[in-house]
């Protein structure tokens, strides 16, 4: 529109001019121009929407906390002794960026930051007596099970976050024919594991998941299930990316 205007006040002044008005033909007043300087007030938050950005240790990147509402740190793994049996977990890559990030609370202090973890372990070692490993090797255990929430309950305190994000992807499969899995009863343990997570947490911390989402499939007869039972999961979780 502003060409346009301008285009036609070109046309009136040629006309004018053409007609042997001697008036002084007045300069247009020129348009402000958009204030384009990013500002750093917080944009207000709808309740009940979730805005998450997931923020890869290999990267350097910092989202815009303006608009997100919850981010999560990919990632943490879990770390296993040579028989494939939990001992605990570390982040993957280094500490200085997961700080960086928790850091983004300081700036809003509404931000929601939680830790998610990959599925696997690069410390496994598969072999013939210890064919699974990563969380389908620590699920299984209920004394694993319940190290594992310990841990997470102390990392959340330690640094000051606000949860734990779940990305094994998913219970009976495996992408890359690396980890391993246990069809027989990934499934069921990914709810006991989920189950003991809240109860270790309680209500004061979140506890999310990956998926796409396909509920689980597979026989009874033959015990041969993957992906994630979300009914039974559901009471568990706040919500799922």
């Amino acid at each position: 529109m502003r060409k346009l205007l301008n285009v036609l006040f070109a046309v009136v002044a040629m006309t004018l001019v053409a007609c042997g008005d001697d008036d002084p033909i007045p300069e247009p007043t020129p348009t402000p121009k958009p204030d384009t300087e990013q500002k750093d007030e917080l944009y207000p938050e709808v309740a009940g929407r979730v805005v998450v950005s997931y923020v890869t240790y290999y990267g350097s990147k910092i989202p815009d906390v303006r608009y997100m509402t919850h981010i999560n740190y990919a990632f943490a793994e879990l770390v296993e002794d040579d028989n494939g049996v939990y001992q605990s977990f570390k982040l993957q890559g280094k500490e200085s960026r997961f700080k960086q990030i928790v850091d983004l609370k300081k700036k809003k202090p509404s931000l929601k930051i939680l830790l998610s973890f990959t599925h696997g372990s690069s410390n496994s070692k598969y072999t013939k007596e210890n064919p699974f490993g990563g969380f389908s090797e620590m699920a299984k255990s209920d004394v694993s099970r319940k190290k594992f929430a310990q841990d997470c309950l102390d990392f959340c305190k330690k640094w000051g976050i606000d949860g734990i994000d779940i990305d094994w992807e998913f219970p009976g499969i495996s992408w890359n024919g690396e980890e391993k899995y246990d069809r027989e009863v990934d499934v069921e343990n990914y709810t006991l594991m989920m189950k003991q997570l809240r109860e270790t947490l309680g209500d004061k911390y979140l506890l999310t998941y990956a998926g796409y989402v396909f509920d689980a499939q597979g026989s009874a007869e033959n015990k041969n299930w993957k992906y994630i039972d979300i009914k039974s999961v559901d009471p568990y979780v706040d919500w799922v990316n």
